[in-house]
């Protein structure tokens, strides 16, 4: 009998220890669920925060080569005017003396 009792005391002790290893890790589990929400939360507002960086980034990329494109032809039509104006002395200079020497001849 002694055995018997030795074994029931030994079953209620493990059954004991095993509600309490489940309650353990019912709150260790909540727990973890709790801290993976809030990483997924925080790593889905990393990613939406690279891809705008991003997306900055490209943006910013395309304005460089459009201010360089812009510079390129500001610089390229600079010259074109320089030189129309260079023509336009040239002619201005050449018409008043041939202005000259037709009057001349008359």
């Amino acid at each position: 009998m002694q055995r018997s009792q030795y074994l029931k005391t030994q079953k209620k002790t493990k059954e004991n220890q095993y509600q309490e290893e489940q309650i353990a890790f019912a709150e260790l589990s909540e727990f973890l669920t709790v801290k993976s929400s809030a990483f997924n939360a925080e790593n889905l507002k990393i990613h939406q925060q690279k891809n705008k960086l991003s997306s900055i980034d490209l943006d910013l990329e395309y304005r460089e080569i459009q201010l360089e494109t812009l510079e390129n032809r500001l610089n390229k039509n600079q010259s074109y005017l320089e030189i129309a104006k260079a023509n336009i002395l040239e002619t201005l200079q050449n018409t008043a003396y041939d202005d000259t020497d037709l009057i001349e001849m008359y």
